[in-house]
């Protein structure tokens, strides 16, 4: 089983006027979200004395609701993969194989992350295989076959938050 981590920083830093999402959405759902992310502005304030205002100029702000939202309409065409079994909730993605060997579930598995990789380099959204993680549940003693995300080792571990 893989668990891939999106890079937290997908949604908050590319702009959404030219984007899958006006590709997806009627017009004026896509303008309705565009507003959301347009024409903000911040400031920083330390102790007692503030920053000039400057715009926000990509993304959405981080830590709300549409964030998650994003990933989920963004990831709606993921490919229905062959052997196996893929589930999303909020920002995270499992992909889950099954072999009669450790050799051919691995195999799956690269297989599957290699068919996603695919999709979400098409839409700018960037995996993070320094925090995803590779698990094998069995009942056999098994040797751990590594699997990589752009040409990474995925962390092999006993869990996964």
């Amino acid at each position: 089983m893989g668990f891939l981590e999106v890079n937290g920083k997908n949604f908050s830093s590319f702009p959404l006027s030219n984007c899958k999402l006006r590709t997806i959405l009627p017009k004026q759902y896509a303008e309705i979200l565009e507003s959301y992310v347009t024409e903000r502005f911040f400031r920083i304030k330390q102790g007692d004395a503030y920053s000039e205002v400057k715009e926000i100029r990509l993304g959405v702000p981080q830590g709300s609701v549409l964030g998650p939202v994003l990933y989920l309409l963004y990831t709606s065409d993921l490919p229905k993969l062959k052997n196996s079994t893929v589930a999303t909730f909020a920002d995270d993605t499992a992909i889950l194989t099954v072999g009669n060997s450790n050799e051919e579930s691995k195999g799956k598995l690269q297989t599957a992350i290699n068919q996603i990789q695919k999709l979400t380099r098409k839409w700018h959204i960037q995996l993070n295989e320094s925090k995803s993680v590779h698990i094998n549940f069995t009942n056999r003693r098994l040797e751990h076959i590594p699997v990589t995300i752009n040409n990474q080792k995925v962390q092999y571990a006993n869990t996964a938050k």
